[in-house]
């Protein structure tokens, strides 16, 4: 990943989700959420794609991997956000594959768990 990145840009003080973080689209959106000076939390399927992908700059990331169908697995991203970063401001789903739709008990669950922030978005 590329190391340059900017504390003043359109996601300063932002902190993201970022799914299917490990390669393409969901890592090029990483890496340019963090070029941005965003604070970005990678989620993917597998630990050693995922940690290669985390070489950005120290306290702007976070890893962790599960299988996105896993409530706990789901349960332990947002708790990492919000431990690591304090809250959630975007959520970056990569569509398709093994992830559940976002159901109104998953963002009951993401509004009760996250210091409200900032609103969280499907983009």
């Amino acid at each position: 990943m590329n190391e340059n990145h900017t504390d003043r840009g359109r996601f300063s003080d932002r902190t993201a989700i970022v799914t299917g973080a490990s390669r393409g689209i969901g890592l090029a959106v990483a890496e340019r959420l963090v070029a941005e000076g965003g604070r970005v939390c990678l989620t993917a399927h597998k630990a050693g794609p995922l940690e290669e992908a985390a070489a950005l700059p120290p306290g702007r990331v976070v890893t962790v991997a599960g299988r996105a169908d896993d409530p706990e697995h789901r349960r332990e991203v947002f708790d990492t956000v919000a431990r690591e970063f304090g809250g959630l401001d975007v959520l970056v789903r990569r569509p398709g594959g093994d992830q559940p739709p976002l159901t109104p008990e998953a963002a009951r669950y993401e509004a009760l768990h996250r210091p409200h922030r900032g609103q969280a978005v499907l983009l």
